[in-house]
């Protein structure tokens, strides 16, 4: 049995919602999983505060769009595939859009959200690190998606960005059924060789180990000790090779209310070409 049992798909009424439907039915087809469609956006009371001191009828006018927003996002949802299959359930989130996804995310094995898009009329209403607080506070995997879209299926030619850390090893787990029927299986590596211990295996050597030991066969891309511009490099190199996936750990914390990224992190989440599979 695939270790992806159960996805659950973040849903709003922007037109690049399609493009999210599509491929998590396309991800859910090969493991039998499960797909729980959940729309979430700011409520009109966190989006227009102001419309109280207005008056009762602009905050009517402002209900009303959102109503229009979620009949928005129920029509792309009726007009997907994932819409007549059995598996998949649609739901609503009532109150603010992380704390709802949040919730939902513990009990399911992947998420499929959407990249934060530039200013447009059609940009979802929800806060601007919103994908950055749904995977340090749910823990779980997601796959994100660019807003440019995707032209196939992700998973076939696979770049893992490698790091000696919890994320970077919860991203690998997470990653493992993609890597076992991918064509291409690639590793990037910045450490030095001479990290490890004397009599040790080096890092690469364990990783190789780990990788074979799930039927994954990778070529290995060594960069050094070198730590300045990891995300453009991590983007280059999975452009010269052809990468339809990046997986890597996502790395942050919390500061004054406010999510605090790791570099490369922020760097891969705002310039992302490719979907990436990513686990904090």
């Amino acid at each position: 049995m695939s270790p992806i049992q159960s996805i659950l798909l973040h849903v709003d009424a922007s037109p690049r919602c399609v493009e999210r439907l599509k491929l998590a039915q396309q991800l859910a087809e090969p493991h039998h999983a499960s797909v729980t469609v959940m729309f979430a956006e700011l409520p009109a009371s966190v989006s227009y505060p102001y419309t109280f001191t207005v008056g009762p009828e602009v905050y009517a006018l402002m209900q009303q769009y959102k109503v229009q927003r979620l009949q928005t996002a129920k029509d792309l949802f009726a007009k997907s595939p994932l819409s007549s299959q059995a598996v998949s359930q649609w739901l609503q989130a009532h109150g603010e859009p992380v704390r709802e996804l949040v919730r939902q995310s513990w009990t399911c094995d992947l998420m499929v959200l959407g990249q934060n898009e530039p200013e447009s009329e059609d940009k979802p209403d929800l806060p601007n690190n919103w994908v950055e607080s749904v995977l340090v506070l749910s823990g779980k995997p997601a796959l994100v998606v660019p807003y440019v879209g995707v032209s196939h299926r992700p998973g076939r030619n696979i770049l893992v960005a490698w790091k000696e850390t919890r994320e970077s090893a919860r991203a690998l787990t997470a990653a493992l059924p993609f890597m076992q029927t991918a064509d291409k299986v690639h590793v990037a590596t910045w450490h030095s060789e001479s990290d490890a211990e004397p009599h040790e295996p080096s890092p690469t050597v364990q990783l190789q180990r780990f990788l074979k030991q799930h039927d994954v066969s990778a070529v290995f891309h060594q960069h050094g000790r070198g730590k300045q511009h990891v995300g453009e490099q991590i983007l280059s190199l999975a452009a010269d090779l052809g990468s339809d996936m990046i997986v890597m750990g996502a790395y942050g914390h919390s500061r004054a209310r406010e999510w605090v990224l790791g570099g490369v992190t922020r760097t891969l989440l705002g310039s992302m070409t490719v979907p990436l599979l990513m686990a904090h």
